[in-house]
């Protein structure tokens, strides 16, 4: 399958979005968590119930704000028939009628950071400081991200153009996250696996950068130019447990690269 050059560079992009927002997130957050070094365990949970929610606001709102841009501008190629490969005066004879405008959904920080909070504080208990501090802001970034994957989620529900959604990994992904890009099966021609398509978002882990792409009517799913190297792992792990199970073929992909 070609890759579909105007839908993956749009996806690059909303990666690339993602990355800065985290990227800014752990320098802030280090900041933050270094005013609590010296707290005891009580004053510390305290501390993040005060601090974790507005660290989430602040940069969930940022990506979220990008997942926004990212849906106008691929609700505006799908407009336009240029992700389907047909003429724009064919496109706008198709869609003759309201247009739908995409929105960014409620989020709510506070029940977000709960589960950060707790992670935190149970790895404070068992490593110190030094756990929490890493602990915490490896779960903030999840959090934060959701806030792209929800916001381009919640619209495509919405859209009445859009048929599917895709996870579309970055090039240096994990192998669950290489393995989540495809599905068991081949393509008509069989010879490469089918890319991954669904209704809703496979789970995610913290600092995944994994993006969520909206796949409207009539267009083919994105298979970046690396994901051959991550079907070739997939091919090798499948060829050595001799079986397609997940989990063995994700625990023989994590050994050949080198992961836990």
């Amino acid at each position: 399958m070609a890759t579909n050059r105007e839908l993956y560079v749009l996806s690059r992009r909303n990666q690339a979005a993602m990355a800065r927002v985290e990227d800014l997130l752990i320098r802030d957050s280090a900041k933050v968590l270094t005013k609590a070094k010296d707290l005891p365990q009580q004053q510390l949970g305290a501390f993040l119930r005060l601090y974790t929610p507005g660290l989430i606001d602040r940069y969930g709102s940022i990506s979220a704000a990008g997942a926004l841009t990212y849906y106008n501008e691929r609700y505006a190629l799908y407009r336009a028939g240029l992700s389907r490969g047909v003429s724009a005066r064919a496109a706008a004879a198709a869609l003759e009628g309201a247009t739908y405008a995409a929105r960014i959904p409620s989020f709510n920080p506070t029940a977000l950071a709960q589960g950060v909070i707790n992670y935190g504080m149970t790895s404070f208990a068992t490593g110190g400081y030094g756990q929490m501090e890493r602990a915490v802001t490896s779960s903030l970034t999840r959090a934060v991200a959701g806030y792209n994957r929800d916001t381009i989620l919640y619209n495509s529900a919405l859209d009445p153009g859009v048929i599917t959604v895709q996870r579309v990994a970055e090039a240096d992904s994990c192998a669950f996250c290489q393995l989540m890009a495809f599905s068991s099966t081949r393509s008509a021609s069989g010879s490469n696996l089918e890319v991954r398509t669904s209704q809703y978002a496979v789970d995610f882990h913290d600092r995944c950068r994994c993006s969520i792409e909206t796949l409207y009517q009539g267009d083919s799913p994105i298979r970046p130019p690396y994901y051959d190297k991550f079907e070739e792992s997939y091919t090798d792990a499948t060829l050595e447990v001799g079986s397609s199970n997940t989990k063995d073929v994700l625990a023989a992909m994590r050994v050949a690269g080198g992961t836990n």
